[in-house]
Formats: structure tokens, sequence, C-alpha cells
């Protein structure tokens, strides 16, 4: 096998599921996970005014800019 046919695709993706690997998902799922608002347990059940505030108690920078997943990890980060 030569550089050109290591690169070349093989075949068309027509849809079927059962040819991705394990790691791909369908576009149509991707958007509907990423659209839900994340699970509670992630946030530790916490409003976003919640943790903003634990977020300015612990000093972290540009929390006013942060989403609530993002205050999350930040917190979760700095508390270890």
């Amino acid at each position: 096998m030569d550089a050109r046919e290591s690169r070349r695709v093989r075949g068309r993706w027509d849809g079927d599921k059962d040819r991705m690997s394990v790691h791909q998902e369908p576009v149509s799922e991707a958007l509907r996970r990423l659209g839900r608002p994340p699970e509670p347990e992630a946030t530790g059940g916490r409003t976003k005014q919640e943790l903003y505030e634990r977020a300015r108690e612990l000093d972290i920078p540009r929390r006013s800019a942060m989403t609530k997943g993002e205050l999350a990890r930040a917190i979760a980060r700095r508390e270890g």
C-alpha cells in the first residue's frame, strides 16, 4: 500500500449506526445531548448563583464570564 492509498476514504458513510465506531454518535443525538441542561449531579444540585458565590469565596478569576458548568468545573479543580 502506498501513501496515497492510506489517505483514501474507504467508501461512503450511509448513516448505518452499526458501522460507526464506539466513539461516534449520530449528529442528531449529539445535538440533542448538547441542548439538554446539565444533570443536577454534575453541579452538585447548586444553582448558578450559588456556584458563583462559591467561586467568589475561592477567588476564581473571570467567574462572571463563566457558564454554570464552567463554574462547577473551576470550583471542583480549586477544591481539589
